[in-house]
């Protein structure tokens, strides 16, 4: 095999442009395609939290703050935020969680279609058989947000067990029910990815 090794490849007559392998490069254009003004779509910068902290949630039809928060301050306005949550949650068996997603005080990404049923980004039930209550579940919560700001911004994860009865709390990072090495202590992560507009 050969190898080549140049600083610049110009072309030799002005018009033509330089051809490699089939494909034309020539004044800013890949096979005719412009390329030289591409600023959309690069990742910008990225921040993420591995959290392992094993936290109750009480019974109730109320959300609760996980725990699982990241901030971030975009550059630019025109910038989305690729949001990605993996969530590890545990529950008794025949109990349920809902998820919420939120960007500071405003709910993101949740269902706008009301009536029967909770609104909220994700739910899941834990069955009651099986031994459910002693694995983890890991739920992905995947959001590409458009907040139109470069001021900081602070993405959370709130969820409810939808009940009232004390038997019907969540744990986040640990099974429900960890009394022997049968059991599991897990992880949850956030990604947070600043994309340009």
């Amino acid at each position: 095999m050969s190898e080549l090794n140049v600083d610049t490849i110009n072309e030799q007559t002005a018009t033509n442009g330089v051809t490699i392998d089939g494909v034309l490069i020539k004044d800013g254009q890949v096979d005719g395609v412009d390329v030289s003004g591409i600023t959309s779509g690069k990742i910008l910068q990225v921040k993420s939290q591995f959290y392992d902290t094993q936290t109750s949630i009480a019974s109730t039809t109320a959300f609760t703050d996980t725990g699982l928060t990241l901030s971030i301050t975009p550059s630019a306005a025109t910038s989305k935020i690729l949001v990605a949550f993996y969530v590890s949650i545990s529950g008794n068996d025949n109990s349920y969680a809902a998820l919420k997603m939120f960007r500071d005080s405003t709910e993101i990404g949740s269902s706008t279609q009301t009536g029967t049923g909770v609104e909220c980004f994700t739910g899941l039930s834990f069955r009651d058989a099986g031994n459910g209550s002693y694995s983890i579940k890991t739920i992905p919560m995947v959001f590409l947000d458009t907040p139109s700001s470069t001021s900081a911004l602070t993405y959370k994860v709130q969820a409810s067990p939808m009940r009232t009865s004390s038997s019907f709390s969540l744990y986040l990072n640990r099974s429900y029910n960890l009394g022997d090495d049968n059991q599991f202590r897990g992880v949850s992560n956030v990604i947070l990815m600043e994309v340009s507009g």
